[in-house]
């Protein structure tokens, strides 16, 4: 947390919704990096088990989509989640 004392300073309903935030992002990038690690073996599968030297299209795209992805959601959750608490603290800050 960001402001770990303006945090402390908020209702327990808002600091449960604070956390779930917290949690759904983690989930989301927790199942984003799972289907990296599938789409990757699975695709040096494909090239181990066929005749071509290159992966599929598809394990190209997400393989390196993803980690774009997730780079751009963290950045976007360190923009966002210290916003939503000074909200919910009640101040209009920057």
């Amino acid at each position: 947390m960001p402001d770990q004392q303006r945090y402390d300073a908020l209702r327990p309903a808002d600091q449960r919704l604070i956390a779930g935030h917290v949690q759904t992002f983690l989930y989301g990038t927790a199942t984003a990096t799972l289907v990296l690690f599938v789409v990757a073996q699975g695709s040096t599968y494909h090239v181990a088990t066929s005749a071509t030297n290159t992966f599929p299209e598809v394990g190209w795209a997400l393989t390196l989509g993803i980690p774009v992805v997730l780079t751009i959601a963290t950045g976007a959750l360190a923009w966002w989640l210290p916003r939503r608490v000074r909200r919910l603290a009640g101040d209009r800050g920057p």
